[in-house]
């Protein structure tokens, strides 16, 4: 008994070493040394290496060991989502579609599903490693480890931009030692990911909600109170020097949608943190509100001033096109609309099974709009003999639509709100733990909702990864809140 009572505890030590690990290499999303991809594949989480071992450790304590983790219910769910998808794909496969860049449908198929099977092994990995407070604690340390380490290597990237000290070349060998790809000649940092909109993807989905309602709600997991607002502060600071505008637009709704739904009432707070001093006549504090108030102004009229100069971002405000789709091209989202109207024209041909997994890319083509074959480059390229690169939605919720049907569709939306309804379930209690863990599954939830409508990758952690960390703390947390709430009931009947 005490040998298995060793190595039960050597195995969660080695589980944990591990997952930190998972945790850390999060910020490299295009590992240069990936077996058995093709050269299309971007999607190369390194974290992939350390979570397979993982893998192992923690079947080895499943198996052998007894170790029974909670999973929550949302899994019934996706199962019930990955059946439909699996008919999907096999009816597919009886639509025979015509090869597309020298690719069969088995062979898209297969990888749609073994990029699925790996967003799903990290997605219940991650609820599983984050069962408790202690586990969720030690999840944001390395986390925040990790957007450290992006925050520094990407400020040596803009400062290079501006000074060229150090040069371009140097920093584009070093980031082509673990990436595929190096530096942009476009002056917008990639930080460790393979491009610019990929950094600020992942400071949306992953790194900035847990920030934020670190700060609203107080919650620290560093003993030094000030570590989470400078870190704060140097997430937006690297967000805005990706000049990705679907990164800053979801990063600005999701925190926005979060601090009037849980945090409202800090607008009085902060109103009377300013004002008192003036009603008081306190000279000091009027000084120090003062700066402050030039602090914020600064650094807002920094950020503004940033974007401004950016001719990728400010084409939004100084586009003169009037009509919606001439605007949409002008700004450079063309492409993506033409993909997610071909996308849709995809399901309305087949709407109640779809064209299978991974297949949307072979029918593509043939339903593009007219209008993005002649003006749009990125796409009559892809239509030339030459082309390798396969075709995709770039949008998750229409890719759903389209190769798994409106069934499949309607369980992935069914999904999405039993997640959303465990964040009400929490916002709702008087626990200050339950309620940060509600606010932060929020900002998650609008921030991966809104991703979605920009990426349609399967097995990219930001669509698993925050999510993950809510499920698994949400069962465990409300399943002991519950089981306290029925012990106090339980208490006061004896007693009475």
């Amino acid at each position: 008994m005490a040998d298995k009572m060793n190595l039960a505890a050597r195995l969660l030590r080695w589980s944990r070493i591990f997952w930190a690990l998972v945790v850390l290499c999060l910020p490299v999303t295009s590992f240069k040394y990936f077996p058995f991809l093709g050269k299309d594949t971007m999607v190369r989480p390194l974290a992939y290496y350390p979570l397979t071992v993982l893998v192992v450790l923690l079947v080895l304590r499943i198996v052998f060991l007894g170790f029974r983790p909670r999973f929550n219910r949302s899994i019934l769910l996706l199962g019930l989502l990955l059946l439909i998808a699996f008919a999907a794909t096999s009816i597919g496969y009886l639509l025979s579609p015509i090869p597309l860049h020298g690719q069969q449908y088995l062979g898209r198929a297969l990888r749609a599903w073994v990029t699925l099977g790996g967003g799903v092994v990290f997605f219940l990995v991650t609820m599983i490693m984050n069962q408790n407070e202690e586990d969720l604690r030690l999840t944001l340390r390395w986390l925040y480890v990790g957007l450290g380490l992006s925050i520094i290597w990407g400020g040596i990237q803009f400062f290079s931009y501006m000074t060229d000290i150090p040069g371009r070349a140097a920093l584009s060998k070093i980031q082509t030692l673990f990436s595929i790809r190096k530096l942009l000649v476009k002056e917008r940092v990639p930080g460790f990911a393979y491009e610019p909109s990929w950094l600020a993807n992942q400071l949306a989905t992953i790194y900035i909600p847990w920030l934020w309602i670190s700060i609203l709600t107080r919650y620290r997991v560093f003993k030094k109170k000030w570590i989470e607002p400078l870190l704060m502060i140097g997430a937006i600071f690297l967000l805005v020097i990706t000049f990705s505008r679907g990164g800053l637009l979801i990063t600005l709704t999701s925190c926005v949608l979060s601090f009037l739904l849980i945090r409202r009432d800090l607008f009085k707070v902060i109103w009377h943190w300013y004002t008192n001093p003036f009603r008081t006549g306190q000279t000091r504090h009027i000084v120090i509100r003062f700066m402050s108030l030039v602090v914020l102004l600064a650094m807002l009229f920094s950020v503004g001033y940033l974007i401004s100069q950016n001719r990728y971002v400010s084409k939004i405000w100084k586009s003169n096109k009037s009509n919606l789709v001439d605007y949409l091209v002008d700004v450079s989202a063309g492409p993506r609309l033409a993909y997610v109207l071909a996308g849709w024209e995809i399901y309305s041909d087949h709407p109640w099974t779809g064209v299978g997994m991974g297949a949307a890319g072979f029918y593509l083509y043939d339903v593009i709009p007219a209008w993005s074959q002649t003006t749009l480059s990125e796409i009559t390229r892809q239509l030339t003999p030459e082309s390798w690169l396969f075709p995709n939605i770039k949008n998750l919720h229409i890719r759903v639509l389209a190769e798994t049907g409106i069934l499949g569709f309607a369980f992935y939306v069914i999904l999405g709100l039993s997640t959303f309804a465990q964040v009400i379930l929490l916002l709702r209690k008087t626990d200050a733990f339950l309620r940060m863990l509600g606010g932060a599954g929020l900002t998650i939830w609008i921030a991966v909702l809104l991703f979605h409508f920009t990426q349609d990758s399967l097995i990219d952690p930001n669509g698993w990864f925050g999510l993950g960390i809510f499920l698994g703390m949400a069962v465990n947390c409300l399943a002991i809140h519950k089981d306290a709430d029925r012990s106090t009931k339980d208490s006061m009947l004896s007693l009475t």
